[in-house]
Order: structure tokens, then C-alpha cells, then sequence
């Protein structure tokens, strides 16, 4: 029988200690604490969050029946059956928001008026069935999972409240409902053989929150306790490690954290254990803080990056703060303006004090590389709203689930405003629009050939690999490697960027492939470019960039405002606004080339001058803060 080498290992004495009592110790936890075993702090039930009770107080409700959540998706064309597939999802999320809201809203003694409307609601969700289009079974994976939650902790709201057999009743329900996912999750070690669902962990997270509330009054429910909850506690994030970033998208990191915290509040009341202590989630804030800073126009990478962030919910920000009291974190949050989102978000998001606005701490770095998902971010100024942004991408995680085939990519921001952007927009996952242009590498600011072919979408094979960062005084170096994305095909695609603050960005491309290939330089904007064969010009609101082709083959330049499938909602062609399309297309195939592009933020100064030297180049540019030259050598780069 093989056996491992032995791995040796130091743990600091500075090592923040995170103590887990053991399974049968949890279990003990849960069940003898006090109903509500959820609660909110006294000192949360500050005016803010009373202002948000009064409004669930005030929300109307109407019946619902196991027939409101179906949608015949089962008949029509493709467009009908996703919006009915759509309709249904839209409206099981807004039944189970109208659960978990009524749960946290009967914490007020304002609210005991309320409690008979909310036991003739939890009773109704009683009766819908667990494996119906409300649950796991048939329904939409998002939806069963936020019912779950609702009904728990309704659940645990009312236990006080309720006849025995009507806790039996409900509690049989719930127990259906975390089985479900169970079944569905973990039996045969499914999350640890396939980790990268996208739904996966924190469906996991709402089932062990359910089976901590109904924990100690059946031997079913400690039973699935036992399976599930002390497994999650010392679970990690499938989509990032320690450093805290979130390699699935920044938007669906905020809908995911979103998803996250209050289960992650409700376990680590019921059995005592501050889950915010666990590295990952204790530096997911920072990742936001650098990816989606205040003042960003919009994401950095995949599926609904181009959605504003306020679209995707600040109040995440603001719960992470309370629960991290990470400075960084707390000053993102601080800025980052109104919040956004339902009555249960905002009662979340005020469980303390208003947060106040605070500076970001001396000698926070403007520049983040997050070596676990293979993102870097590097800002002119941080603390500053009207800052440029560049954003650059070689991830091990590949083009799967709503990553994009965009490995070695870059973004540019640059006084709220996008200028550099990723093409296309997410209508609906997998639709028509997402195969064929939204996820492809030409819809992206990164490097396709012979008309259009990329990296290899849908495949977390597809991967890159930042192999090279370095941080100075005023400049970052990123080198991403994504020869491995395009599967086969390429035999280098190794691009390096340099950012030096404020707008200068240099890119060099390396190319090679054993057969022939027209490279295609691509780069996006949301307004018609001017360009010719050694320059283009972007202009956004006041903001503009000037793109410069340094070196490179001969080439032609291409611009185009289509799409190769247009974008749809709700299954008709929707007004979303044009964008435009430009590469720097070869005229000649050749098995190798080489790329050296000059962006410059605000088209400030003259064209940088660019001189061979040995196998590498000299880059020589005036900058708002003087005289720079960047050499991009064989090997190293260096930045003076």
C-alpha cells in the first residue's frame, strides 16, 4: 500500500486559533440552546433596522400553494421554457424572502401584532411539497435552498408559539428538505469529488443552518445534524483560499456571500464558534475591496461583471465589516454608498451600529494579487474614488461554470467610468448570446486567432497561471501564462502587463503554435472607437484611452458594433446598448508573433518610443510624472 511522504508544517505563535469542538459536542450545543436559537443582538434593534421590520410588517402576502410555484416548462419553444423557467425561479425566491423576513422581523416586540400573519404564512409553507417545485428534487436549486432557510427559521421563531403536532409537522418538512440536499450534495462525498458547483456549498451551508435549528427534538434530525454540520464547519471555499479571493465572478461572489451569511450567523450561534474566524472568510471582504472598490463602474470578471454594483448588493460589504472588523473591509464599506436590497439584506446589514466612514489604513497597498483564483488588481489610488482601475486575469479555474475563456484578460477603469471592458451581457446563463459570443475569448480583451478562436469555454482545463508579480513604489508587473487554455492549440500565449501609476499600461504578448495562425489583437468599449493600423481612441463620458500598437506584425485594424448571437431577455431581442468590438488582425499567418501595446489613461503625452533591445524591448514614455522607461527583457522586467 503507497503512503504519503510525511509534510512538515510551522504554525506561528501570531496564527489566529480557530478551536472546533467536536461533532458530539456540537450537537450537544445546538440542542440545548435557548429558543430563538437565532437572535438578534438587542443592540442591532437600533432605529435603522426597526424602519425595515415596519416595512415587512406592512408587506402584503398572498396565498401560496404548491401550483404558484409550477411554470409548464415542459412545452413551447426555447425561449418560452426559460421564461417560465424563469418566471417560477423569480417567484419561489420572493415567496422564501417573505419566510426569512417574517422569521427575523418577530425579534421586535413591535412585531408580536404580526405573529399570527406569520404563523398562517409558515404554516402554508408547511404544506408545500419537499419534493415539488419548492424543493431540491424538482425545483431550482436556489429557490429550495432559500425555502429551507425561511421555513427553519420561521421554525425556530415560532417554536414557543405552536401546538406539538403542528412542530411536528414542520419539523418533519424541514428534516424532508435538509435530506434532500444532502442526497442531492453529499452522499458518496459528492461536494469532495466534485467541488465546483455552483449552487454546491452554499446549499450546504442552508441545510447544516436548519439542521442546527431542529437539532435535539428527533433522532432523524441529529442524525442528519451529525452528517452535515461539522463536515461544513471545517469545509473551505471551493472558489478561493486563504487569501480570500472568489474565482467564480465578482458578482457572484456578492450573490453567493449574500446566500452565505445568514446561515453562517445561525451556526455559529447555535454551537458557539465565530465562523468569520476561517481565513477564507475573513478575507473575502478584502477581495471586494480591491475587485469591486467604491466608485467602480463595474465588476472585473465573469458572468455579470458589466452589472453596476449596487446592482449585485452593497449591504455584503457592510456584513462582513460588522463581522470581520477588518479596517480595509470597514472603510469599502463606509464608502460604498446607499445600500441596496430586500427587508432580510438590510436587517443583516444593520446588526450593530451605522457603520462610519473611516480612511483607509496608511500604507494599505494600491495593488492585489490573489495568487488562489489568479486575478490581479492594481489602482492608481485605492482611496480614491476617480482612481484608474486595471485589472488583469490567468486563473486556474479555467472557463468553468461563470468563468469566462478569458484567461490572460484585462479590464481598465478610469474615473467611474469603463473604458477598456468585457464585451457582451449575461441574459441568462448558458443562453444562445453565452455559447456563442459572452463567454468566448474574442468577446474579451485577450488574444484569438484565424476569425475568432479562443480558449476552450465551459472547461476548467481551460486555465492560466499568473507566474510572475512584483509591486514597486509606483508601478505593478503581472505575467499570466494561458497556454494551457487554449488546449492544444497554441503553444505560448504568455502576456505581461505593466501599470505605471497613474495611466500608463504596457502589454507584451508572446505567441507561438505549430500551425499557422492570423493572431487577432482584441480589445472592447462601449462606444465607437477612432483607429487605424497604430492607434486607437476610446472615449467614455470625460474619460478617455488611447491604444497604441508598439510593435507587432503587420496588421490591419477591425471594428464591429454586432454580436455573434444577440443578447435576449425574456425571449426577445432587448435594448442593450451597443458596444463596440476592435482587434489589430494580422494580414500574414506566421507559428509565432509578438505584440508590445501602449495604453495610455487620459491619451496624456506622445505615443511611447519603443527600441529592440537584445531579445527584448525598450519602452521609453513621458508620464505625468516624468520621464519612464520600461524594459521588457527575456526573462525579467524592470521599471525605471
Amino acid at each position: 500500500q503507497a503512503v504519503e511522504p510525511a509534510r512538515r508544517f510551522t504554525v506561528p505563535e501570531e496564527a489566529r486559533k480557530f478551536v472546533v469542538p467536536s461533532p458530539s459536542e456540537q450537537l450537544r450545543r445546538a440542542s440545548e440552546r435557548a429558543r430563538p436559537r437565532f437572535r438578534i443582538p438587542l443592540e442591532a434593534r437600533n432605529a435603522e433596522s426597526a424602519d425595515h421590520v415596519d416595512k415587512v410588517i406592512r408587506m402584503p402576502w398572498r396565498p401560496v400553494d404548491d401550483a404558484s410555484f409550477e411554470r409548464d416548462r415542459s412545452v413551447g419553444d426555447e425561449a418560452s421554457r426559460r421564461r417560465a423557467k424563469r418566471d417560477a425561479k423569480r417567484f419561489g425566491q420572493m415567496a422564501a424572502s417573505r419566510l426569512t423576513e417574517a422569521a427575523l422581523a418577530l425579534q421586535w416586540d413591535a412585531a408580536s401584532s404580526f405573529a399570527p400573519a406569520a404563523r398562517r404564512r409558515w404554516l402554508e409553507a408547511a404544506a408545500w411539497d419537499p419534493s415539488g417545485s419548492s424543493g431540491n428534487d424538482q425545483g431550482d436549486h436556489l429557490v429550495a435552498r432559500d425555502v429551507l432557510v425561511g421555513m427553519a427559521l420561521l421554525y425556530d421563531a415560532l417554536h414557543g408559539e405552536l401546538s406539538p403536532r403542528e412542530r411536528s409537522l414542520v419539523r418533519e418538512r424541514i428534516i424532508q428538505r435538509v435530506d434532500g440536499f444532502k442526497r442531492e450534495f453529499l452522499d458518496g462525498a459528492r461536494m469532495q469529488r466534485q467541488p465546483f458547483n455552483s449552487h454546491g456549498w452554499t446549499a450546504w451551508a442552508s441545510a447544516a443552518a436548519a439542521a442546527a435549528l431542529v437539532a435535539g427534538e428527533d433522532a432523524r434530525a441529529d442524525a442528519l445534524f451529525l452528517e452535515i454540520v461539522p463536515a461544513f464547519i471545517t469545509s473551505i471555499s471551493p472558489w478561493g483560499g486563504a487569501e480570500g479571493g472568489y474565482g467564480n465572478g465578482t458578482a457572484y461572489a456578492v450573490w453567493d456571500i449574500a446566500a452565505l451569511i445568514l446561515p453562517l450567523d445561525v451556526i455559529s450561534q447555535a454551537i458557539g464558534i465565530d465562523l468569520y474566524g476561517k481565513p477564507w472568510l475573513a478575507n473575502v471582504g478584502r477581495f471586494l475591496a480591491y475587485f469591486l472598490p467604491p466608485g467602480a463602474p463595474a465588476g472585473s470578471f465573469g458572468d455579470g461583471s458589466e452589472f453596476r454594483p449596487e446592482r449585485v448588493g452593497f449591504w455584503v460589504l457592510r456584513a462582513l465589516a460588522q463581522r470581520t472588523h477588518d479596517p480595509v473591509i470597514a472603510w469599502a464599506a463606509g464608502q460604498a454608498g446607499p445600500q441596496s436590497g430586500g427587508p432580510a439584506s438590510l436587517i443583516l446589514a444593520s446588526m450593530s451600529a451605522p457603520l462610519k466612514e473611516v480612511a483607509l489604513p496608511p500604507r494599505t497597498p494600491n495593488s492585489k494579487v490573489l495568487r488562489d483564483i489568479g486575478w490581479v488588481a492594481m489602482h492608481s489610488d485605492l482611496a480614491n474614488k476617480a482612481r484608474v482601475s486595471v485589472y488583469f486575469k490567468s486563473s486556474p479555474y479555467g472557463s468553468h461554470s461563470h468563468s469566462h475563456a478569458d484567461q490572460n484578460s484585462f479590464v481598465v477603469h478610469a474615473g467611474g467610468r469603463v473604458l477598456l471592458t468585457n464585451s457582451g451581457y449575461y441574459d441568462s446563463y448558458d443562453s444562445e448570446h453565452a455559447r456563442e459570443w459572452y463567454t468566448t475569448t474574442r468577446a474579451h480583451n485577450a488574444i484569438s486567432f484565424d476569425g475568432g478562436k479562443g480558449q476552450a469555454t465551459r472547461n476548467r482545463a481551460a486555465q492560466g497561471d499568473i507566474v510572475a508579480y512584483r509591486l514597486g513604489d509606483d508601478y505593478a508587473i503581472a505575467v499570466g501564462d494561458a497556454t494551457a487554455a487554449y488546449m492544444g492549440q497554441l503553444t505560448q500565449a504568455v502576456r505581461t502587463l505593466v501599470y505605471v501609476r497613474p495611466g500608463l499600461i504596457i502589454v507584451r504578448d508572446r505567441l507561438a503554435s505549430e500551425t499557422p495562425r492570423v493572431w487577432e489583437w482584441n480589445f472592447h468599449a462601449d462606444s465607437r472607437m477612432k483607429g487605424d493600423e497604430r492607434s486607437a481612441r476610446i472615449e467614455s463620458g470625460s474619460q478617455s484611452l488611447c491604444v497604441d500598437l508598439l510593435h507587432g506584425p503587420a496588421s490591419r485594424f477591425e471594428q464591429r458594433s454586432d454580436f455573434a448571437a444577440p443578447p435576449r431577455s425574456k425571449g426577445k431581442t432587448a435594448d442593450f446598448p451597443d458596444q463596440w468590438h476592435a482587434a489589430y488582425v494580422a494580414n500574414e499567418r506566421s507559428l509565432s508573433s509578438e505584440f508590445v501595446v501602449a495604453l495610455r489613461v487620459g491619451c496624456r503625452g506622445e505615443v511611447p518610443r519603443i527600441a529592440r533591445e537584445g531579445t527584448g524591448w525598450v519602452v521609453s514614455a513621458i508620464t505625468d510624472r516624468g520621464d519612464r522607461r520600461v524594459t521588457l527583457g527575456a526573462n525579467a522586467v524592470e521599471v525605471r
